[in-house]
């Protein structure tokens, strides 16, 4: 089982991060460089993060790392000592954003599409925009998008 980030460490690594430098030459730098086994950083759904984790907060890149991933964003693997759901945190924190408004849920925690937010994203796929263009412009998992997509395509059959 994942070890998740305490609280306060996430307030505390989202008050030390700032603009990564430009480029991507810190990623050289890291500890990651020097293991290379890519399984490390990206292991399979629910797997263990521990190694991982361990190895980054030996990093001197940690916080470069962290708020690259964050920038981006990176929804998968561990990056800066992080898994994408404290990074979610994380990133609502430093907006000043800890709930998520609609649902009341803490950050981190990906918001569920109301039927409101639903017709948002319907209405992106349906004017063609991707899967992760609608997810990343409603602020959810590709999977989401991706499940309520399918479910209103199976609707429209069935009508």
């Amino acid at each position: 089982m994942p070890r998740p980030a305490r609280p306060s460490q996430v307030a505390t690594l989202a008050a030390e991060l700032g603009d990564p430098e430009p480029g991507a030459s810190w990623r050289l730098d890291g500890r990651c460089a020097e293991i290379g086994d890519p399984e490390l950083w990206f292991p399979e759904q629910g797997g263990d993060t521990n190694a991982a984790r361990d190895v980054c907060n030996t990093c001197e890149v940690r916080l470069r790392c962290l708020e690259y991933a964050i920038q981006r964003p990176e929804t998968d693997g561990v990056w800066g000592g992080t898994t994408y759901e404290e990074r979610l945190r994380i990133d609502r924190l430093r907006r000043g954003d800890p709930f998520h408004r609609r649902s009341g849920h803490l950050a981190g925690r990906r918001p569920l599409l109301t039927d409101d937010r639903q017709a948002k994203a319907l209405a992106l796929l349906i004017d063609g925009a991707t899967i992760q263009a609608a997810a990343d412009a409603m602020g959810v998992s590709h999977d989401t998008v991706k499940r309520m997509w399918a479910r209103h395509r199976r609707q429209e059959v069935a009508a």
